[in-house]
């Protein structure tokens, strides 16, 4: 599902979502494209992502920072395959929410497999 695996035996604080692919962050709610899209903005530094995300120890974001550089060209497509993968939510939910206020209008808790009539 997600086109990169993260090993083990990298020491890297990352598990990937087998239901959804996505790459998380062990220990909180961050997703590893949060990390990495602070890293496409200029941001280069460990205490610069723990300034943004204080729910990252500096340890863990060091170790992703230097993991990323590592298999960056692997991470660049799994970051264009998430954004797809977002996409293609927002084009299922999209008959769902009213586009000015992006309320919800009779949003089930689980969407359909084909876009309604």
């Amino acid at each position: 599902m997600s086109p990169i695996e993260v090993s083990p035996d990298e020491k890297v604080p990352l598990w990937v979502d087998r239901e959804t692919g996505m790459i998380r962050i062990v220990g909180s709610r961050l997703k590893l494209q949060s990390v990495i899209a602070v890293l496409h903005e200029g941001y280069k530094r460990a205490t610069d992502v723990v300034a943004i995300y204080d729910t990252l120890s500096l340890d863990q974001a060091q170790q992703i920072i230097d993991w990323y550089h590592t298999r960056r060209a692997e991470v660049d497509e799994y970051m264009e395959w998430s954004e797809q993968q977002a996409i293609a939510v927002m084009d299922e939910i999209a008959p769902y929410v009213d586009g000015n206020t992006r309320s919800r209008k009779g949003l089930p808790y689980r969407l359909p497999k084909t876009q309604p009539a």
